[in-house]
């Protein structure tokens, strides 16, 4: 890919609602029109307060055409996630969440950054210099930063973020990433393309605790994830050393 021309923008929602419409608002008030092919609404299944929401408070209104949902076929995030990718209009793609944890502002930075690096994956990074991190928990920041700084060093790659989905991505870039199974995608999608030497580069972003929708973060679950992090990290390294990743 070597040039931008427009980009799909996923928001994975499950119980959002004004801060859904915060985050829709933000996305289309801030970024250029021409730059915007699509603004898709992941929702978790067809009776969930987001979808109720979008049907009755956005679909009706002109002022937000370019929003559609899709409701995931099998359950769990990273499920839907995997879903998602087939539905891309445009040059390149983000994903994010729903509930302003992830602030909308910075996708207009992440299409600039994408068009002046069309081929390179380029991510909103919250341990980037310059970045703002608010009201988080002391232990979940601690907890973030080891993460992340460990990922990196398994990877042998100067990356602040590695972990985070908040990265756009060149939609012919992601189609030559090497896939194997659905229940990864979450592994294959951050740490697997800075295995494998794919361009990567991060920009300053702000995140915050969620808000409206309800967090669902525990202690000892996240140790699990940590570890899940870790270990693929170091299974692509080791195989992408050796030209066996797939």
């Amino acid at each position: 890919m070597d040039h931008f021309e427009k980009a799909t923008v996923f928001l994975l929602a499950t119980n959002e609602q004004i801060l859904l419409k915060q985050a829709l608002d933000v996305i289309l008030e801030t970024c250029e029109d021409n730059d915007i092919a699509q603004i898709v609404i992941a929702l978790k299944s067809e009776d969930c307060a987001s979808s109720t929401y979008l049907k009755k408070r956005i679909l009706p209104d002109k002022k937000y055409a370019k929003v559609s949902c899709y409701v995931q076929k099998k359950p769990g995030i990273v499920q839907c996630m995997s879903e998602l990718p087939p539905l891309v209009v445009g040059s390149h793609f983000l994903m994010m969440s729903a509930d302003n944890e992830m602030s909308p502002h910075a996708v207009c930075a992440l299409i600039a950054a994408a068009k002046e690096h069309p081929d390179t994956i380029v991510c909103a990074a919250k341990w980037k210099r310059d970045s703002q991190l608010r009201e988080k928990t002391n232990l979940h920041l601690i907890g973030s930063y080891l993460l992340n700084q460990m990922t990196a060093r398994i990877l042998h790659v100067q990356a602040n973020d590695p972990c985070s989905i908040f990265r756009i991505y060149p939609i012919d870039v992601f189609r030559k990433l090497p896939s194997g199974r659905n229940k990864d995608f979450l592994f294959e999608y951050t740490v697997k393309p800075l295995a494998i030497g794919m361009q990567y580069t991060e920009i300053p972003t702000e995140y915050k605790n969620r808000a409206e929708s309800e967090s669902n973060f525990n202690y000892l679950n996240y140790f699990v994830f940590a570890a899940q992090y870790l270990r693929h990290a170091a299974q692509y390294r080791l195989l992408a050393k050796f030209g066996r990743i797939q």
